[in-house]
């Protein structure tokens, strides 16, 4: 299984303002997306599904998910602010901490 790379070992993104920004950001968030798949596969499990009617207990929770998920957390996230809007961004924010609500997540 590959491995997804360390945030550390990654260039600073943040110093970057250009479309191979965006272009980086979307191959981590594509190289964790299938990191996290594989290993649905790997443990014989089925990979989540938005469409379901509960959440799933089937979570697969492991150190390799656990790291791609933080990675694709983040790299959404610096996605967002690289491309939306910053009135957005800010509104965005002060919803869903107005609604308890996790950040980016809109009720």
């Amino acid at each position: 299984m590959d491995a997804v790379p360390h945030p550390t070992t990654i260039p600073a993104l943040s110093a970057l303002s250009s479309p191979t920004e965006a272009n980086q950001l979307l191959a981590l968030i594509s190289s964790s997306t299938h990191t996290i798949l594989r290993a649905y596969e790997d443990a014989g499990r089925p990979a989540p599904d938005l469409n379901a009617t509960r959440k799933s207990a089937e979570t697969l929770l492991t150190p390799v998910t656990r790291d791609a998920t933080r990675i694709l957390e983040g790299a959404c996230a610096q996605l967002c602010a690289l491309l939306a809007h910053p009135s957005m961004m800010m509104l965005n924010r002060s919803n869903s901490v107005r609604l308890g609500l996790p950040h980016g997540i809109r009720g």
